[in-house]
């Protein structure tokens, strides 16, 4: 993709990764692409909790490869379970809905292979800009 009908393609290439790691890409993730089992970020009672409890969300996530691949980044999707059973969800293996999932891309792909630890930590903080938005952050 570097060269196009003889065309560099490298500042193109070089823009589009940039915009890409500055924020999470939102995409619909199939199901298949996953390449490890998936880890809850927090669980939160939406009637009990407090802004203080929004405010900076963090977990360790011990990922476990369970396939060959390649690790573009983490995907992040939400459940809201409600009454009587009723849970919307955001999961690449649920239906799709307009929210899709959450990919936060890494600067350098990886290699994955069953039985590697694939680990992160995230943060996700209120965005200064825009309260109902968060910025998602990995280490």
């Amino acid at each position: 993709w570097t060269d196009v009908f003889g065309f560099s393609m490298n500042t193109f290439i070089s823009a589009e990764a940039q915009s890409m790691l500055s924020a999470p890409v939102i995409s619909e993730v199939k199901e298949e692409m996953l390449l490890a089992q998936p880890q809850l970020v927090k669980e939160i009672d939406l009637i009990e909790a407090s802004q203080s409890d929004l405010r900076l969300v963090s977990a360790e996530l011990p990922f476990v490869a369970n396939k060959q691949g390649i690790c573009h980044g983490f995907c992040f999707w939400f459940d809201c379970h409600f009454e009587e059973g009723v849970v919307l969800s955001t999961s690449p293996k649920a239906p799709m809905t307009h929210w899709k999932q959450a990919v936060v891309m890494l600067p350098e792909m990886l290699a994955s292979a069953p039985n590697l630890r694939l680990d992160c930590k995230v943060n996700f903080q209120p965005s200064e800009e825009n309260e109902r938005h968060y910025e998602i952050t990995l280490e």
